[in-house]
């Protein structure tokens, strides 16, 4: 178990499986951070365009709609979301995806991810 601290950066968890989006918010909500779910990837890309910009996203490559790989496409090719990290969490994952700075595959312990996250978006 992680400690609990004031939540300080918004992560953004895009992963169609109900289960598993929950578990890696409650997760990652147990260290500190503040997570946002979104199950399609439409709705993901709504939510990039017009909320603010999450510290990290955590992305799965088979979802609903837009899938993972069309939008880490777009976010590489949009000049005010380029530069945020990714993470990419999927079963589907033979090989590193380019546009990602890190990769899991599911399944993947909790703390892997901690770990990687805390990397990632620093204290």
């Amino acid at each position: 178990m992680v400690p609990q601290k004031t939540p300080r950066r918004t992560i953004l968890v895009i992963e169609d499986d109900t289960d598993i989006a929950n578990a890696v918010a409650e997760h990652l909500r147990e260290g500190g951070y503040s997570v946002e779910t979104i199950g399609d990837g439409d709705s993901a890309w709504r939510r990039l365009l017009e909320g603010g910009r999450p510290s990290l996203i955590v992305l799965d490559l088979k979802l609903p709609g837009l899938s993972g790989w069309d939008l880490l496409a777009r976010l590489r090719e949009s000049t005010t979301l380029v530069n945020v990290p990714v993470v990419v969490a999927s079963a589907f994952l033979g090989s590193p995806v380019a546009g990602a700075l890190a990769w899991l595959k599911k399944p993947f312990a909790p703390q892997d991810l901690f770990a990687v996250v805390q990397r990632l978006v620093p204290g």
